[in-house]
């Protein structure tokens, strides 16, 4: 149960991720985009010269011939990340975009981001950079079961043993009748101590011991093309009260027939 809620996280993240993208981004801005992106890779930066700025323009043309080897073909634009930044100065506030696409096939891929402002025509792309990958960039950041060992698994176990442990101990807190301090075995129990994480894509793995999670583990990523940490931490106070509940029900009958 533990990892079908999990992958459902990861498909939730996605899919929230896209519609970032989307609120961000309005459709004319990745019209205008993706119009620059094939001038890249066809070398006809003078069929978009009225959406970059003029300076931009210029050097882009000096070096168009340069870069085109370096620009994926594929016309399958994949927009992964979209950066808002507003300055303001003198009054005047400018707001920039940066609009990142993952481009390409095989071993040829790029990320390509074009950075743009508004101005009264439109969009402007005022900037643009090309990095290029051998491999999906975002390929570090998909969660898969594909070439995984036994620690991957083993660090699945581990996380829903963790929150079925903590969980199943807040519900029998819940039902322990007369038990001193039950807000605070309640708080104790719901925090895991320590964390243990793991780089789901190369296997790394780390501890922090004065670290907590609550509800005993937590799976996240920085960003779509950063890789999915898998943490897990250990429900001591939890099993603690497991061990003792019995004499902390009896504390409560010798001190009724007192």
């Amino acid at each position: 149960m533990r990892i079908i809620l999990l992958v459902f996280s990861l498909l939730l993240a996605s899919c929230s991720q896209s519609s970032l993208n989307d609120a961000l981004a309005s459709p004319q801005e990745k019209s205008v985009a993706t119009r620059f992106i094939a001038a890249l890779q066809s070398g006809r930066i003078d069929t978009v010269k009225t959406s970059l700025e003029p300076l931009l323009y210029g050097q882009t043309l000096a070096i168009q011939q340069a870069i085109q080897p370096a620009i994926p073909k594929e016309t399958n634009y994949a927009l992964v990340t979209v950066a808002v930044q507003t300055n303001s100065a003198n009054g005047v506030s400018k707001t920039l975009k940066a609009l990142n696409y993952e481009v390409g096939a095989g071993a040829k891929w790029a990320v390509i981001q074009i950075v743009m402002t508004e101005v009264a025509g439109g969009p402007q792309v005022v900037g643009w950079h090309a990095t290029p990958f051998r491999n999906r960039p975002t390929a570090s950041g998909d969660f898969t079961f594909a070439g995984k060992g036994a620690l991957h698994y083993l660090w699945l176990l581990a996380m829903a043993l963790s929150t079925l442990t903590i969980l199943f101990t807040l519900n029998v807190i819940r039902r322990s009748e007369g038990i001193k301090r039950r807000w605070l075995w309640t708080l104790g129990a719901a925090l895991g101590l320590g964390q243990f994480t793991l780089n789901w894509s190369t296997g790394a793995w780390g501890i922090r011991p004065l670290g907590f999670f609550l509800f005993g583990s937590a799976a996240f990523k920085a960003s779509p093309f950063d890789p999915w940490m898998l943490s897990f931490s250990l429900p001591i106070v939890a099993v603690i009260f497991l061990l003792r509940r019995k004499a902390l029900m009896a504390q409560h009958d010798d001190a009724s027939f007192d």
